[in-house]
């Protein structure tokens, strides 16, 4: 679970979804783009406690939706977090830049 009002990535959910765990986090910043709702985890409105709580406890709840979510965090990680392609974004965007200006 990660609670936080503002995050710019969240390596601590990206790591979490390697690992196979869905992340239930308060959506904010970067972490929307890092987990998708329903699918690798569950985000909340920021500052919403109770609704954070309500999520940690369904998906400790529902094993079936906690096994598939892990399998989807799985999945996507290798695809999302993979460090070639990684790598090789950045250098399109660092060359783009460059020759932009």
């Amino acid at each position: 679970m990660h609670a936080a009002w503002e995050e710019t990535f969240c390596l601590t959910a990206a790591e979490a979804l390697a690992c196979g765990t869905p992340v239930v986090a308060a959506g904010a910043g970067g972490l929307a783009e890092v987990v998708d709702h329903e699918r690798t985890g569950l985000l909340v409105a920021p500052g919403r406690g109770a609704e954070l709580a309500a999520a940690l406890a369904w998906l400790l709840d529902d094993g079936e939706a906690r096994d598939r979510m892990g399998a989807a965090a799985t999945a996507a990680a290798r695809v999302r977090f993979d460090e070639r392609r990684m790598v090789e974004e950045l250098h399109a965007f660092c060359a783009h830049a460059a020759e932009t200006g």
